[in-house]
């Protein structure tokens, strides 16, 4: 077990001066460096995010979960609906629950619009399934799910001030709903 000396108190074996650098470990350095570099990052302020930034990333992650969306729906061919539920199932999942982590954080920060906004988004991420099993491929109910989620989301987006977090949290809901809702749309022009 090393012996921890505050930094520039060792003395030297030879002559009894304080030596500046025997006996530093690696922690001492880089506490020192974490110090120094929280003194300097104190002093920068943090720009906020505009609600074009926001847009910006909501709709690259989007377009990524369109790309991403497509190519997994092309690489797996047409597969029978119980397995697309059971595939899509999980991913569901996911956005309801970054959906929920997004209501729970507006409600720590008592932020009652972005509050209400997450609450939409959640009934549009929860009522797109439902539809799904209820409606016929070829009714306009049967697609109404994904544009709604999406407007849902955009409106979160644009509309609510959020943390850094929740726009990350935005940003994968974003690319999910896509993905989900180009891999609907490629089954059903695949027939399947």
């Amino acid at each position: 077990m090393q012996t921890r000396f505050p930094l520039g108190c060792e003395r030297s074996a030879r002559d009894g001066r304080a030596d500046p650098v025997s006996h530093v470990s690696f922690d001492d350095l880089a506490d020192r460096g974490a110090i120094a570099l929280a003194r300097r990052t104190e002093a920068v302020p943090q720009l906020a995010p505009t609600w074009f930034d926001r847009l910006g990333m909501t709709m690259a992650a989007t377009a990524i979960g369109l790309v991403l969306g497509f190519t997994a729906t092309m690489a797996l061919g047409r597969i029978d609906p119980l397995a697309t539920a059971a595939a899509s199932g999980p991913l569901y999942l996911i956005a309801l629950h970054l959906a929920g982590r997004t209501i729970v954080d507006a409600r720590q920060r008592k932020a009652w619009f972005t509050f209400s906004l997450g609450m939409l988004l959640c009934a549009a991420l929860a009522a797109w399934p439902l539809a799904l099993f209820i409606a016929s491929p070829g009714s306009p109910a049967f697609w109404f799910g994904a544009p709604v989620t999406l407007a849902a989301l955009l409106l979160l987006i644009v509309l609510s001030p959020m943390n850094s977090a929740a726009i990350a949290r935005a940003g994968v809901l974003a690319l999910l709903v896509a993905a989900l809702a180009v891999h609907q749309a490629t089954l059903f022009i695949m027939g399947a």
